[in-house]
């Protein structure tokens, strides 16, 4: 084999292995946010509750007050998912949350932009003019995409 490769290849994996854990404290082999030029900011709260019908709920919140947090219910239900996160940004508070059923993901909060809840509004509109049972307990079209699409 030629030494060249050979000592080529250590000398690049050396560097990613310092670059993967300079700066780490713990004892996880993946890149830290120090890596990155960013400050460890530790979890302070956490939870995940899986019920026996599938629905599930999580959360998670930071010490920087960082967070997000989702609720689903099982797919039969049709009652989809609910959720939101909020952090600190630039400009104040950001606080998103959002329902993602039948009729679409609609997302609401001060970092929605008017135009996006606007949209979501119509396409809500239209989804409730569609005739119910033309999707599965799965959520799929019935007859598929193409059986609306057909005449493109």
């Amino acid at each position: 084999m030629n030494p060249l490769l050979v000592l080529l290849s250590v000398a690049v994996a050396a560097a990613q292995e310092s670059f993967i854990l300079d700066g780490v404290d713990h004892d996880l082999d993946y890149a830290n946010a120090g890596a990155f030029g960013a400050r460890h900011v530790p979890i302070v709260e956490q939870n995940f509750q899986m019920m026996q019908d599938g629905a599930n709920r999580w959360n998670f919140e930071s010490a920087d007050g960082t967070g997000r947090w989702e609720e689903a219910a099982p797919a039969w239900t049709g009652a989809g998912v609910r959720g939101g996160y909020g952090y600190a940004g630039e400009d104040g508070p950001v606080a998103v949350s959002y329902v993602a059923d039948k009729y679409g993901f609609q997302p609401t909060g001060n970092a929605i932009h008017p135009d996006i809840v606007r949209a979501v509004a119509l396409q809500v509109a239209k989804a409730k003019e569609e005739p119910e049972g033309m999707w599965d307990e799965r959520g799929f079209p019935v007859f598929g995409f193409h059986h609306h699409y057909s005449d493109y």
